[in-house]
């Protein structure tokens, strides 16, 4: 790491102000027209209406709640990223990124807003819904020791059997899920969920709490406090976010597990959240914040991080598949089966392969694309759009499969007109909360002790 001439941001325009203001209320009423058309879109579609799989709903209600399901995990990713980039800054002493670090704080500050939206996955459950996650049926997959102790026999049977090995999976599909009902059941998935959110609240709160105070007092202690719990904090986030990404994106096709998908999903929480950060910085310095304080030299970086992790999910993607075509288990290759069924999946899967790696690792390689604003916001928007893709080739196939009857057999993908919606509400929620926030605190790191390191930080 070089450095320059220290830039002088005494007089910088470093707050949101007014601003603030007006793009919180539009975000929030965005969030909340697009939220409500979705629920009208959702209520009148629904052509493939077999109501009695999904527990009495149309399938475009049923639609709906994947929907919701996955504009929730586009900006959950994007929280958690913020949290474990502030953290990493923390634990190892990072000086470059501290001018850098508050859009990512109040991104992680979110997590509470976010635990509030989590209510409308939650509740439905609670009430007696299975239409997001099958093995909340409780009158298929109850705990009863007598229907687990019949459902084991049963398996039993079928594996002697000389069935095909995708015909005794699809035979033992509801015993298997039985086999996992101490751990997949309603009582014990709310339990973990509320667990979840009070860590990433709390890490939230914490790290953006001593980080502000820090703002008004100076005092250096609070850098020290933050990077005291930096560490513990990384371990916990690292359990809370492998075991939400169970419980919420791989429950939905309860028989397939997958040990690395902790890590698929922590590679796209890095993703969204370097490249929300290139664009925000970049908006705000279009309306004269910031403009002297971020530098070449900090999009440098993150594009640096962006390329990285980039490399990093394809690495992870292509480990987990490998792994599981390797071993060609049902209970296994029941995840990608579907996602092969037809040429419109094969399609989505091969834009999934170029959009969300081949095409973006050459394109961010270059040291001239990373220092080029105008390409850089271009590729921070494209690995947006890659991955909530990548969330939506996760969720989608299983609506799909269940509306067909055949979890292997999918429908073909549908026009995602309601997953757009439902991302723009919880988005418009989402960014308004941040923006509201945001009017109160610089946009900077005021006192930061190291604050000085990272203005005069410059790439060899």
């Amino acid at each position: 790491m070089a450095h320059r001439e220290p830039i002088n941001i005494e007089h910088e325009n470093r707050r949101l102000g007014e601003l603030g203001n007006s793009l919180s209320g539009m975000s929030y009423l965005v969030g909340i027209v697009a939220l409500v058309l979705a629920i009208v879109l959702g209520y009148f579609s629904g052509p493939y209406g077999d109501s009695s799989r999904n527990g009495g709903l149309g399938t475009g209600m049923v639609r709906l709640q994947y929907a919701y399901l996955l504009g929730f995990m586009f900006f959950l990713t994007i929280t958690l990223g913020g949290l474990f980039f502030t953290m990493a800054l923390y634990i190892t002493g990072a000086k470059w990124g501290i001018v850098i670090r508050r859009i990512p704080e109040l991104a992680a500050r979110n997590a509470t807003i976010l635990a509030i939206l989590v209510l409308p996955i939650i509740i439905p459950m609670l009430w007696g819904s299975h239409a997001l996650y099958e093995w909340s049926d409780k009158t298929k997959y109850s705990g009863d020791p007598h229907v687990r102790a019949d459902a084991a026999q049963h398996m039993e049977k079928i594996r002697s059997s000389d069935l095909h090995p995708e015909d005794k999976f699809l035979a033992t599909y509801q015993d298997l899920i039985h086999h996992k009902s101490p751990w997949l059941n309603v009582p014990f998935f709310t339990i973990r969920i509320v667990i979840y959110f009070l860590i990433w609240s709390f890490l939230g709160w914490y790290f953006y709490r001593k980080s502000v105070n820090c703002d008004t007092s100076g005092d250096p202690q609070q850098y020290s406090k933050a990077k005291w719990l930096s560490p513990l904090g990384i371990i916990l986030f690292a359990l809370a976010t492998t075991f939400a990404a169970f419980d919420l994106l791989m429950s939905l096709t309860p028989t397939w597990y997958s040990t690395i998908f902790g890590v698929y999903i922590f590679a796209g929480c890095n993703i969204s959240i370097y490249a929300f950060s290139i664009l925000a910085y970049r908006y705000l310095q279009s309306k004269g914040i910031l403009t002297k304080a971020i530098t070449t030299e900090h999009y440098h970086d993150l594009g640096k991080l962006l390329f990285a992790f980039v490399f990093f999910w394809g690495y992870i993607a292509f480990s987990q598949f490998m792994l599981i075509w390797y071993a060609n288990m049902p209970e296994e290759t029941a995840f990608y089966k579907p996602r092969q069924f037809s040429t419109a999946w094969i399609i989505f899967s091969l834009i999934l392969l170029f959009g969300h790696l081949l095409i973006p690792f050459p394109g961010l390689l270059s040291r001239w694309i990373k220092r080029s604003k105008p390409a850089l916001i271009f590729w921070a928007c494209w690995m947006l759009a890659a991955h909530w893709f990548d969330l939506f080739y996760l969720i989608h196939p299983t609506w799909a499969g269940r509306v067909s009857g055949n979890l292997l057999e999918p429908i073909d993908p549908q026009i995602p007109l309601i997953e757009v919606l439902c991302t723009i509400g919880v988005g418009g929620i989402w960014l308004g909360a941040l923006a509201k926030r945001a009017c109160s605190v610089s946009l900077v790191p005021e006192k930061d002790p190291y604050l000085n390191n990272s203005l005069v930080f410059q790439n060899f």
